[in-house]
């Protein structure tokens, strides 16, 4: 099923690629730009797990109060933010953006507090983290998260899928649920693609 799903990806990223060679805007030079930081990292070959694709009956179902360990801390997750404006969003513009900042001083909000936040906001909080860590260097993530690229990376990609699945990505009309899959898929899908062009 796993190599059915790469398949899927790979075409589906030709696709996207053939079509973007189409137009030489200034939108398309500023997503060339930016595609060039992301293709520059060395994100690790990754395929969504076992878990996502199949839910809790894997591996039992994550708990909430691992909820607040997997995320990165506020500081961490702004670090995060900017990079995902600088690097991702032109690229992957799936965010309004005044939107999502304004969840995400919720989202803080809410941990400050002690009150929980809905599962699709911590899912689609770790699925922006998840790509800007696609998009930094080894060097800044020692500097900011004293972890490996690919550490960081693959910490926030796991706590991502547990986060899609506890929001029930796969039964869900959620809007912030489906924005936070597309983020994830689609950064998997330009870590594979960059990884075979090397």
């Amino acid at each position: 099923m796993v190599p059915l799903l790469n398949s899927s990806f790979l075409q589906l990223g030709r696709l996207l690629l053939d079509r973007s060679q189409h137009s030489l805007s200034a939108t398309s030079q500023r997503v060339a730009e930016s595609s060039v930081l992301l293709s520059a990292q060395k994100v690790p070959l990754v395929s969504p797990s076992l878990t996502l694709l199949f839910g809790n009956s894997i591996h039992g179902s994550p708990s909430s109060t691992s909820e607040i360990a997997q995320l990165p801390t506020r500081l961490e997750a702004e670090i995060l933010y900017q990079k995902y404006l600088e690097s991702v969003n032109p690229i992957v513009h799936v965010l309004h953006i005044p939107s999502f900042r304004r969840l995400l001083e919720s989202f803080w909000t809410n941990i400050d507090l002690g009150h929980a936040n809905s599962e699709s906001s911590v899912a689609l909080v770790l699925s922006v983290c998840t790509a800007a860590a696609a998009s930094i260097t080894t060097i800044q993530s020692k500097a900011h998260f004293g972890l490996s690229q690919e550490d960081l990376f693959q910490r926030l990609q796991t706590a991502t899928e547990q986060a899609l699945v506890r929001a029930k990505w796969s039964e869900t009309t959620n809007i912030q649920t489906l924005q936070a899959l597309t983020i994830y898929l689609v950064i998997l899908l330009l870590a594979t693609l960059n990884s075979l062009r090397c």
